[in-house]
C-alpha cells in the first residue's frame, strides 16, 4: 500500500511539473482568482473540461467539493453522466453533491429557453452550495476556445464593448482558471493521465449556435489562418484593456447625468447630450432595466414630453421598468402596474419599525414618515393610488386630492398611476415618499410611533 501511495504521489508531482497544472497555477496567481489551497465548489459535468479541471485543482492542493447537475434532458445519457461522476469522485476521494432538476417544466413555467433554464438552475444551485459549505469560489471549466467562441457569437449578435471581452476569468464568486488552456491541451492532459470522461452527444452536432461556431466557423477560420484562434484571443485581451478605460469614463458621465429622487431615477438630458457618446452612457444606465438598444435610441431622440417607454422584458431583479420623457429629464422607475394591495408587513419596498415617541429622533425628509401607533385602527395596507384618493396633509386642517398634490410636485401622469400609498382602512396614512397625514401625527401625548421608510 505504501508503494502504491508513493507511486500516486510521484504521479501527482509529475503532472504539476509537466502537465497543464503549472500553467493553470500561474494563471490563478496572475489574475488573483483563488487563495492558496482554499475550499472551492467544482462544477463537475463529467465532460473532458470539468474532469481535467478537477484533476488539476486536486494536483494544486485545493479543498474540493464537486457539484453535479442532472437536468434530465438527455434520457439515459444524463443518468450515465451522474453515474460516471459518482464513481470518479469516489475513486479520487472527493466530496460530491448531486442535484436533480425538472428543467423542461421550469423553462415552460418561466417561458424561457431550455438553455437559459439550465443556466439559471445550475448557477443558483452552485451559489446555494457555496454558501452552505462556506467555500471561497465556484470553479467552472470554461477554456480558451470557449472564450473565442463567445467573442464570435457576440459579434454575430451585434454586441457592444462588454460583449467583445470574451469570458471573464472572475465574476463575483465564479472563477474560470482554465481560460489559459485550449480544449486540445485539455484532451492531451487527460490522455497523458489515462483519465476517462464522458461526452455529451449534443456537443457533436451543430444543433445549437455555439456548436455551429465550434464545428463549422472556427475550422473555416483556421483554414484562412492557422493562428486564427490565437489572434482572436489577442484581440480579446486588447478589448479587456480598452473596456477598463471605457468603464472609467462612462462611470464619470453616469454620475454627472443621474440623480435619484426616491424610487425615481432622473437622467439630465442636457448633460447626457454633452457626453462624448450619449447612447453609450444611456446604455450603461438603462441596460440593467432590460431596455434594448432600439428603445434607447428612441428615448434619446424623442422630444415629446410625456412619451412612455416600457422595458423590453423583465430585468434581472424580476421587475419591469418604465422610462418617461419629462421636459429636460428622463424619468425611470419600477413598473407597478401589476402591484396588488398587500399588508405593509409583506411589502419589501417599505421598512417599518416601532419606536418610543418620546426618546427617538425623527428624520425630517420625505423618505420617512412617522405615525402615532395608537391612532391606527386596522392593519396597515399598501396599494396604488386610486382616482378620488384624499389625504389630510401634515400641518393642514382640510383634505386634498392625492392627484393634486402630485401635480403640484410636477409628477408625470404615468408616475402618478404607480404612486404607492399606505392606508389604515380607507384612510391614507402616507403618500409613499411624498407626504404624510396630519391625522396620524406624533405629538406630545404619543407614547409609541411607527417609522415608515423607503427601502432603497
Amino acid at each position: 500500500m505504501q508503494h502504491i501511495a508513493h507511486k500516486m504521489e510521484q504521479r501527482t508531482h509529475k503532472y504539476c511539473r509537466n502537465g497543464i497544472s503549472q500553467k493553470v497555477s500561474r494563471f490563478i496567481a496572475d489574475n488573483d482568482l483563488l487563495s492558496k489551497k482554499c475550499k472551492v465548489v467544482v462544477a463537475l459535468s463529467g465532460g473532458s473540461d470539468s474532469v481535467a479541471m478537477l484533476c488539476v485543482l486536486k494536483d494544486l492542493g485545493y479543498e474540493l467539493i464537486c457539484a453535479h447537475c442532472n437536468f434530465h434532458l438527455r434520457g439515459e445519457e444524463s443518468d450515465r453522466d451522474e453515474h460516471f461522476v459518482r464513481n470518479l469522485c469516489e475513486c479520487m476521494n472527493v466530496t460530491l453533491d448531486v442535484r436533480e432538476f425538472d428543467t423542461a417544466n421550469y423553462a415552460q413555467a418561466r417561458k424561457i429557453s431550455i438553455e437559459m433554464a439550465a443556466r439559471e438552475l445550475r448557477y443558483d444551485y452552485f451559489e446555494e452550495l457555496r454558501s452552505a459549505v462556506n467555500a471561497e469560489a465556484i470553479v467552472v471549466a470554461h477554456h480558451r476556445d470557449d472564450c473565442v467562441e463567445t467573442f464570435l457569437l457576440n459579434i454575430v449578435r451585434g454586441s457592444g464593448i462588454k460583449g467583445l471581452v470574451g469570458i471573464r476569468a472572475k465574476n463575483g464568486h465564479v472563477v474560470r482558471p482554465m481560460l489559459c488552456v485550449t480544449h486540445q491541451e485539455i484532451l492531451d492532459e487527460l490522455a497523458s493521465r489515462n483519465q476517462d470522461y464522458v461526452t455529451d452527444s449534443t456537443n457533436l452536432t451543430d444543433e445549437y449556435m455555439r456548436n455551429k461556431v465550434r464545428l463549422d466557423i472556427l475550422p473555416l477560420l483556421r483554414q484562412i489562418n492557422p493562428a486564427a484562434a490565437d489572434n482572436i484571443m489577442t484581440t480579446i485581451v486588447n478589448m479587456q484593456e480598452v473596456e477598463n478605460v471605457y468603464n472609467t469614463e462612462i462611470k464619470k458621465w453616469v454620475a454627472e447625468c443621474v440623480n435619484s429622487q426616491g424610487n425615481v431615477l432622473c437622467i439630465d438630458r442636457c448633460k447626457l447630450m454633452q457626453s462624448p457618446s450619449p447612447i453609450s452612457v444611456l446604455h450603461d444606465i438603462l441596460s440593467p432595466c432590460n431596455f434594448n438598444r432600439s428603445q434607447m435610441q428612441a428615448i434619446l431622440h424623442s422630444e415629446a414630453s410625456g412619451r412612455i417607454f416600457s422595458s423590453a422584458g423583465v430585468a434581472a431583479d424580476g421587475l419591469r421598468y418604465i422610462a418617461v420623457n419629462d421636459r429636460d429629464e428622463i424619468h425611470v422607475y419600477k413598473d407597478k402596474a401589476d402591484f396588488q394591495p398587500m399588508p405593509l408587513t409583506e411589502c419589501d419596498q417599505i421598512v417599518c419599525r416601532e419606536l418610543m415617541a418620546a426618546k427617538d429622533s425623527i428624520m425630517r425628509d420625505t423618505k420617512h414618515a412617522y405615525v402615532d401607533a395608537d391612532k391606527i385602527k386596522s392593519p396597515l395596507m399598501v396599494r396604488l393610488t386610486r382616482t378620488g384618493d384624499r389625504i389630510r396633509p401634515f400641518g393642514m386642517k382640510g383634505t386634498r386630492l392625492v392627484s393634486d398634490i402630485l401635480t403640484d410636485l410636477k409628477v408625470d401622469v404615468e408616475q402618478k398611476k404607480r404612486q404607492l400609498v399606505v392606508c389604515d382602512g380607507d384612510t391614507i396614512v402616507w403618500i409613499v415618499g411624498v407626504r404624510s397625514s396630519e391625522d396620524y401625527r406624533v405629538d406630545g401625548n404619543s407614547k409609541r410611533m411607527l417609522e415608515l421608510a423607503l427601502n432603497e
